[in-house]
């Protein structure tokens, strides 16, 4: 069976609190079938106020993704799913009117 996309939609509290809804699990994560064909996670933040401005991974096969942003409210990640992988995705969002930048951080897997 092939891996399917996966869409994840961000919120951000007045308290700067984040909350992801969607991916397989309803939290904004993720699992996927290594080796079973590439997948994207579609992130979209639907706080007003906020721009996303970059994703950084960390953890084992952090090799297997990279990200490109589509406008200032979008985001693709892009999964080859070629190795197992257990990775931190940490989205940054920015609020427009402070400046101030609220990392957020579901986690990715790749397992066989």
């Amino acid at each position: 069976m092939s891996n399917s996309d996966h869409h994840v939609q961000l919120s951000i509290n007045e308290n700067y609190t984040y909350q992801y809804s969607g991916g397989n699990d309803g939290g904004g994560n993720v699992t996927n079938k290594t080796k079973g064909g590439p997948s994207k996670i579609m992130i979209t933040i639907e706080t007003d106020g906020y721009e996303l401005v970059d994703v950084h991974f960390s953890g084992p096969g952090q090799n297997n993704f990279t990200y490109k942003l589509n406008g200032k409210k979008k985001i693709t990640i892009d999964d080859s799913c070629g190795s197992d992988a257990e990775v931190k995705y940490t989205v940054n969002a920015v609020q427009t009117s402070t400046g101030r930048n609220v990392a957020c951080d579901p986690i990715i897997k790749n397992k066989t």
